[in-house]
């Protein structure tokens, strides 16, 4: 089958990895995910023998974006030993899409503060010695924008929390993430890295899932708000920014505004590290309960084009 991106149609990219996940089958190239549609899925009833195999685009990012990289495709060769393995590689492709929107709302953020900001930033020098600023460009969206990123990252722990249930057969508790961790701080002895792991990302976790409910369901001690590009004091510029508070469910409240793109880029870096080292370390203590001689490890230098950051490793080679 033949790929000709409609947003790129004399591009000449390679094509980097071919999954099947069952009812899906993607196509993968440098700069783009596709779905492949074959004549039994379109003609379900088989009433038109000529009908020819097609395709849709997913995504304009590819074997090059890190989140599809390190959430989804360095795990094809790891859950091979898993007795969970297509349930789990299915799962991190539906994990990792989340995390794909995310990506696409900050990028959203990120290049329409980049334009409009230098528009701001411009007319504000071009007038603040004149009796007024003009009107400054804002983004269109943004809280829209700001909200769906949230949600996207709730759902991407939502559904990276699950990996327990699904490898370890960890009773499923959604998006109760703090029992998640009461569950295995009662048994840190047997999971002791899943625990730890836990342990020191839960308060940012919390912080997260707070944030989408204050978005969506604003009250005293539970709010969010969003300053879009506007005039400070001094005639200088303010670029997309929130403070928050969270304290009705014991987080922090933030007096003072931060830079949404900074912030929103430090959440999805995390999300994306939490979700690689749960299913590496679910993976790991399979094979650890099934007596396995192998063990997952993560490398201690990653390269820019690296993409896999865990390797097997016979336990009698070393310890890693």
């Amino acid at each position: 089958m033949e790929i000709i991106d409609p947003d790129a149609p004399n591009a000449k990219e390679p094509i980097t990895d071919l999954i099947s996940l069952g009812e899906q089958f993607l196509i993968i190239r440098a700069n783009g995910v596709y779905q492949a549609h074959f004549p039994e899925e379109i003609d379900k009833e088989n009433t038109a023998p000529d009908t020819k195999s097609t395709y849709t685009k997913l995504y304009s990012v590819g074997s090059t974006n890190p989140y599809l990289t390190f959430g989804f495709l360095q795990f094809k060769s790891l859950v091979a030993f898993s007795a969970h393995k297509e349930q789990v590689f299915r799962h991190l492709w539906y994990t990792t899409r989340y995390l794909l929107n995310c990506e696409e709302n900050l990028y959203y953020i990120y290049n329409e503060t980049i334009q409009r900001g230098t528009q701001g930033d411009k007319i504000i020098t071009e007038n603040k010695h004149k009796s007024s600023i003009p009107l400054l460009p804002t983004i269109p969206f943004l809280d829209e924008h700001v909200a769906q990123f949230l949600i996207n990252a709730k759902h991407c722990l939502i559904q990276t929390f699950k990996i327990f249930h699904i490898i370890l057969q960890v009773p499923d508790k959604d998006a109760n993430f703090e029992d998640y961790y009461k569950w295995f701080e009662d048994r840190q002895e047997r999971y002791k890295a899943i625990y730890l792991t836990i342990k020191e990302d839960i308060p940012w976790i919390k912080e997260v899932s707070n944030l989408r409910n204050a978005i969506e369901h604003p009250n005293e001690g539970q709010n969010v708000e969003i300053r879009n590009i506007s005039l400070l004091p001094g005639n200088k510029l303010n670029l997309p920014s929130w403070k928050y508070d969270l304290s009705r469910k014991g987080c922090r409240k933030q007096d003072y505004f931060s830079d949404i793109v900074a912030d929103m880029n430090t959440i999805l870096h995390n999300l994306l590290s939490f979700q690689e080292d749960v299913t590496a370390l679910c993976l790991n203590q399979e094979l650890i309960d099934t007596n396995s001689w192998i063990r997952i490890c993560k490398k201690q230098n990653i390269s820019p084009d690296c993409r896999e950051k865990f390797f097997l490793l016979r336990i009698s080679d070393e310890s890693c």
